[in-house]
């Protein structure tokens, strides 16, 4: 008396379910509920954070890899600004070590000429 229904091993969600009837009549002969158990929950919250394309690993990863972009552009960019920066600074200096040479040389020429002028009301 009784039939067995059992879930086979293949199946991912019920598999090793199984249920015994302990009458013969055919047709409805009642209701059966199926909560997971605890190990099927599990399984379902690891599933869902590992799923490759939204799961909640994937999507935090993609996040921080959003922000790692925003910062290396942002850090190229700020790169970009502090050679140009460099460069102008290097133009500028070398410009005014010419200015500086420049006056030197009038300074010293301005001495010798000043000496000589001495020199000679002197004589």
């Amino acid at each position: 008396m009784g039939r067995q229904l059992t879930i086979p091993a293949t199946d991912g969600q019920l598999s090793g379910l199984s249920i015994q009837l302990t009458t013969d009549n055919t047709g409805a002969v009642g209701s059966v509920n199926y909560e997971p158990g605890l190990a099927q929950r599990i399984s379902s919250v690891i599933t869902a954070a590992t799923d490759s394309s939204n799961g909640y690993i994937t999507t935090a990863e993609a996040g921080k890899q959003s922000g790692i972009d925003i910062l290396s552009n942002s850090i190229d960019k700020y790169n970009l600004r502090l050679t140009a920066t460099q460069a102008r600074l290097k133009a500028q200096y070398a410009a005014l070590e010419v200015a500086l040479s420049t006056l030197k040389t009038t300074s010293s020429s301005l001495s010798s000429a000043i000496t000589s002028s001495q020199n000679a009301t002197k004589n």
